[in-house]
């Protein structure tokens, strides 16, 4: 029988410690190829088939970007979990830990920015093959290079995406005399990062600050942090967060057609309701598609292609704003 040392339970203890305070990215890390097993070995494909086949060619542009920044955003987590963890949870994260997600050297920032896009990788190459399966497509055929084509765009996208957020995160940012940021996820060296660090601070950043010392409050007791503190970071890009929802939403807000109509005359609704439970199955599964787990699937697109005919007839107002759209291909 052997016994633990007192050093070695302080490793092993900090490990559990981080492997659950760390549950969030980590599940966020898995979750999309544990979709793809599931949906390559169980019955789960008969409800999941339908969202892992491309339909058209923005599908798998945006399949490309959001997957990338799906591992760019577990990412930030990690980083801020691991160097905020001494002065949050009062536990130090392991060293090997620490030094591979939040050292500066360029090795090991290329290192954990790779290991974060081993699940973007995964997902995305099964994504395309069951896209070329289910459209029965020639591999390496025309139809498959213009897919590989516009999914790799989706990806640069991403990353260009990321690499404004991080220029723009440090050119807003009030960091302390000697500070370097948390949640870089490029090396610090590349251009334009030392540039946006030394600009001058926009005036919107001073408000964003404000929203953050707002924030700071709502944290849980023990979870605080000075106004110079580290956990400051997050608040910032909580504040930075809220803010992108807002305009988000306000861009998003529909301002015509049948929105504005209930709006003026919410009596409307119960009618609309009536309309819509009038269109039948035969006539939705007309206008989506049929996949090989046997899952009737039917696009926002596609659905917008069934006839109004109903609707215009009984409120005529709303002919300005519908048209009439032709059934397309993949790419056509």
């Amino acid at each position: 029988m052997w016994l633990l040392t007192t050093e070695r339970r302080k490793t092993i203890s900090a490990w559990a410690q981080y492997l659950y305070f760390l549950r969030v990215p980590i599940i966020g890390w898995l979750l999309l190829p544990t979709l793809c097993l599931l949906d390559w070995k169980t019955g789960v494909s008969a409800l999941t088939r339908g969202i892992m086949t491309m339909g058209s060619g923005w599908q798998a542009f945006y399949a490309g970007f959001f997957v990338t920044s799906m591992g760019m955003a577990t990412l930030v987590c990690i980083r801020n979990v691991v160097h905020n963890g001494q002065d949050r949870f009062d536990s130090r994260s392991p060293d090997p830990l620490f030094r591979f997600y939040c050292s500066r050297r360029r090795r090991f920032m290329w290192s954990a920015l790779a290991l974060a896009h081993v699940p973007t990788l995964l997902t995305l190459a099964y994504v395309v093959s069951i896209t070329i399966w289910e459209q029965e497509w020639i591999v390496f055929g025309p139809h498959y290079g213009l897919l590989f084509c516009v999914t790799t765009i989706g990806i640069l996208a991403a990353i260009l995406f990321w690499y404004l957020v991080s220029l723009f995160y440090l050119w807003t940012y009030p960091h302390t005399v000697g500070e370097e940021p948390v949640v870089a996820i490029f090396p610090g060296d590349l251009p334009f990062f030392q540039l946006a660090k030394d600009a001058e601070k926009p005036l919107f950043a001073v408000g964003a600050e404000r929203l953050a010392t707002w924030l700071m409050p709502l944290s849980p007791e023990g979870y605080r942090s000075s106004r110079t503190g580290r956990l400051r970071e997050l608040h910032f890009l909580t504040a930075v967060a809220l803010a992108g929802f807002l305009v988000l939403y306000l861009m998003l807000y529909p301002l015509k057609g049948l929105a504005v109509m209930l709006k003026k005359h919410p009596e409307r609704g119960a009618d609309v309701h009536e309309l819509l439970s009038q269109v039948t199955g035969h006539e939705l599964r007309g206008e989506g598609r049929v996949y090989g787990g046997g899952l009737n699937k039917i696009e926002p697109s596609e659905l917008g292609r069934i006839s109004t005919e109903p609707f215009v007839e009984r409120w005529p107002e709303l002919g300005e704003s519908v048209r009439r759209e032709e059934t397309v291909g993949l790419f056509d």
